[in-house]
């Protein structure tokens, strides 16, 4: 779940899950705090706010359109949450990107706590088979 420690991670039968028709989430967008623009993923949106999860951070915070501003990332390519597959000791795990910067990626790795987490180079990384 954004916004919630590693502890409320469950496995859910598809009667508990439903398809978004918002075809912003998780797309990366900038919003204003205290007159600075700090990066962001969309995560949820209810009655005019939406929820972001500020990349590089351990907040996530309901904000009104008029604090968000598009950047010009292509978030299809490199979207939050595309899963991967991460060679590390030898052998692939699978991974989400949760950010890219500098031609590296901020992984997380399935089923493990995000002190496992870490960059990576693209020579360390292969679309999920």
């Amino acid at each position: 779940y954004f916004g919630w420690a590693d502890s409320w991670d469950e496995v859910v039968t598809a009667d508990r899950i439903r398809n978004s028709t918002d075809y912003d989430f998780g797309r990366e967008v900038e919003v204003i705090q205290n007159g600075t623009w700090y990066r962001a993923i969309l995560v949820d949106s209810r009655n005019g706010e939406r929820l972001v999860s500020y990349i590089g951070y351990n907040e996530d915070e309901w904000v009104k359109d008029e604090r968000i501003r598009d950047t010009n990332s292509n978030w299809n390519e490199a979207r939050y949450g595309k899963r991967v597959e991460v060679l590390s000791r030898g052998k692939w795990y699978p991974a989400r990107i949760l950010v890219s910067r500098n031609g590296e990626y901020y992984i997380s790795y399935e089923g493990y706590s995000s002190s496992w987490n870490e960059w990576v180079k693209p020579d360390r990384m292969r679309e999920l088979r």
